[in-house]
């Protein structure tokens, strides 16, 4: 192991190391159950199309860590982005409506696309354009997509499993349209009576949150 990954020289330990892995894995394997259901509307589109996108969510994720791993000697785990295959999502479903075809053939188009821009990625990758590219985007907006991409994780958390219903329709989640709201003028105006529930939950929740264990 240190000959292979030089341990010595990064100041590390094999039990480090191992620790390190795992607590990754843990803290990242939400991903293989949560690609599928975002790119399949949580198994709406039959249970091959989830079963694939599950086992495709695995292969591409080990692939890409045994690279990092055994060619670049960098102890980076490599997944699909959250802000990326929403964006594939959303692009499936406007091919389903402009062309009227199914979410599953729309699926497959998009992932020919997805192949082209990858091969493309790779020559810019290649020739180092993609740094320059990378550079030449707004130190804000870099710095940003981070904290979005957490939001978005958030907003998942607190309110896509379960939304709170009032006598002005529903439903209304936490991240959408109570934190989400301009002013709490607004959020009330639009739940009506589910207004008082979700200060409730949103409370609730965050004394959750702050409890140890």
């Amino acid at each position: 192991m240190n000959g292979l990954f030089h341990l010595d020289e990064n100041h590390t330990t094999v039990r480090t190391e191992i620790l390190a892995g795992l607590t990754t894995f843990m803290t990242m394997a939400y991903i293989i159950a949560l690609n599928p259901n975002l790119l399949t509307n949580f198994g709406a589109e039959g249970q091959e199309l989830w079963n694939a996108v599950f086992m495709a969510t695995c292969i591409a994720s080990a692939v890409g860590t045994f690279t990092m791993a055994f060619l670049a000697n960098k102890p980076f785990v490599m997944a699909p982005g959250m802000g990326l295959n929403s964006f594939f999502a959303v692009v499936v479903g406007n091919i389903a409506a402009i062309t009227g075809t199914t979410y599953l053939v729309s699926f497959r188009a998009a992932l020919c696309i997805i192949f082209i821009e990858g091969i493309v990625f790779l020559i810019l990758s290649i020739l180092n354009i993609r740094e320059k590219i990378v550079h030449a985007i707004p130190l804000g907006i870099r710095l940003g997509i981070s904290p979005a991409i957490g939001l978005m994780l958030l907003n998942i958390g607190l309110g896509s499993n379960a939304g709170i219903y009032s006598d002005t329709g529903g439903p209304f989640y936490a991240m959408r349209d109570f934190f989400g709201a301009l002013t709490p003028a607004v959020a009330r105006d639009s739940m009506g009576s589910g207004y008082t529930v979700m200060v409730l939950s949103a409370i609730r929740g965050s004394r959750q949150r702050s409890l140890p264990g």
